[in-house]
Formats: C-alpha cells, structure tokens, sequence
C-alpha cells in the first residue's frame, strides 16, 4: 500500500486548500501533501514537510499527526497502487505564506465555507473531526470514477495497521 501525506495549515477560522492543477486529484481542493519516497525510506512527516515546501513554498516547523486514512480502489488492480495509507498533519507551526506552484493554486477558507462539492467524496467526513480537533482512522473503499462505497470513521484514536 502506497504512504502519502497531507498537510493541514490553518490561521485563526481560515483553512488553507488548494486546487489541484494536474496528476491524480486534478480539478479538486485539497490539503498540500504526496507519496513518500520509498526508495530514500523517508518518513510519513519528512514528506508532508517537503511537499509543503514544494507545493506552496510554506515551511512547516511543527507538525502532528492528526488522522491516518485508508484509501480502497475496488476496481484497481493492486499493482496499479492506488491504494494509499494517507497520514494527515496539522501544522502547530509553520513560516511562509502558501504560494501557486505549477501543481497548486492555495487559497484560504473559512472553516464553514469549505468547497466540500468540490473536493474528494467523503472528505467531510474526516476534515469536521480533524478541525474539531478530534483525531481519529478512515477507512475508505472507492471505486475508479471516485464514488464512495464504504466509509468507517474511528474518531479518538489513531490506527497505524
């Protein structure tokens, strides 16, 4: 199963997004983040660092693992990796306002008008908790045309499996 990440930067009641301007996810708000670099055995928290850094020229200083989320793809061949172990991050400490990159356009919300018709089918789900400062483990099973067929949410621990 494929590790990535994502990074939560939040100022006050505004939450930073940003739109996905290609590759998986395209066309979509989402939180900053990737896919680990196995090959350097790099950390879960190495990554959300760096592609902060990459994405939005924001430096996270502080950070703490809030939620872990399983992705399922029923109809994707395992080899094709798309199921993912996400490790979501909360930054308590960050430098840099977030800029566009080729790959992310960031823009701030307020924390009740997050587009959430506009991001990944159940991400409400999890982001409510997460900024209620619950943290909590996903589990989720899609299909390839990203409909959701089943959700369980754990709120109150953190389930690294």
């Amino acid at each position: 199963m494929r590790k990535t990440t994502l990074g939560i930067i939040r100022k006050g009641d505004l939450v930073n997004l940003a739109m996905k301007k290609r590759g998986f996810g395209e066309g979509k708000w989402n939180f900053s983040g990737g896919k680990t670099e196995e090959e350097l055995n790099e950390s879960p928290e190495d990554c959300v660092v760096r592609e902060t850094r990459d994405e939005l020229g924001t430096d996270l200083i502080k950070v703490r693992l809030v939620a872990i989320l399983y992705f399922y793809f029923s109809d994707v061949a395992p080899e094709k990796r798309w199921n993912q172990k996400c490790y979501v991050y909360e930054a308590e400490k960050w430098e840099g306002d977030p800029a566009e990159s080729e790959e992310m356009a960031p823009k701030w919300w307020k924390r009740h008008n997050i587009p959430y018709h506009e991001m990944w089918q159940e991400d409400e789900s999890w982001i409510e908790p997460v900024l209620d400062g619950k943290i909590l483990t996903g589990y989720f099973l899609f299909t390839s045309k990203d409909e959701c067929l089943e959700k369980k949410i754990v709120i109150g621990q953190i389930i690294d499996e």
